[in-house]
């Protein structure tokens, strides 16, 4: 109910939809002893291109910004994140 009260000020008439959402979302990052729980660790993000009632609950990580190259979907592919400087060294040709 704490949910629904919040959401329903700036989300009229799918606030239903939108408190089961977020609910769902703090009970898969809620850690064992519920004062560590940190609300960081949900992100509500709008999508173009869509309605409300498309919304779901996506286990990982959401980047809210444009593609940076000309690929926007890959089939059976592979993703590797590195979180440091990923340079390719020049060698000298002679």
């Amino acid at each position: 109910k704490a949910l629904k009260s919040s959401i329903t000020s700036k989300q009229y008439d799918c606030e239903e939809l939108i408190a089961d959402l977020v609910s769902q979302a703090c009970i898969q990052v809620l850690p064992k002893n519920s004062s560590n729980f940190n609300v960081d660790n949900i992100r509500v993000v709008k999508i173009l291109g869509s309605g409300v009632h498309d919304s779901r609950v996506i286990n990982g990580m959401v980047f809210h910004r444009k593609t940076e190259g000309e690929v926007t979907k890959a089939d059976n592919c592979r993703v590797a994140v590195f979180a440091c400087a990923f340079d390719i060294m020049h060698t000298e040709t002679k």
